[in-house]
């Protein structure tokens, strides 16, 4: 991805199980996040695709980290739960096509 200025941001995918995590180990400006939207049914047809900021435009971290989680395999990448409560965050295509999208692409 580039900026307007022609910087180059690095981008992640955050496809995350509600016993799983998500991979918190790289730099990415950017993640591509499924999420539902408050108030919305269940099921994978009420999930939204929207493109999350690592940083609010006031400079704070966009997310909240819950916890790191121990795991037993790969230590050199840490994984967490990540909490999107209040996020800014921006829907790419139909509120409620973002699961779909984001496998066709993954």
């Amino acid at each position: 991805m580039l900026r307007r200025d022609e910087e180059v941001w690095q981008g992640a995918t955050w496809m995350t199980e509600a016993k799983g995590g998500s991979d918190l180990g790289n730099k990415a400006q950017l993640a591509l996040v499924v999420a539902r939207f408050k108030g919305e049914g269940k099921g994978v047809r009420s999930l939204g695709l929207f493109l999350l900021p690592r940083y609010r435009e006031n400079g704070e971290l966009n997310y909240f980290i819950r916890r790191i989680k121990d795991k037993i395999g790969t230590r050199s990448v840490p994984t967490g739960e990540v909490e999107l409560k209040n996020s800014q965050a921006y829907l790419l295509g139909d509120k409620n096509n973002g699961i779909y999208t984001i496998l066709s692409v993954a």
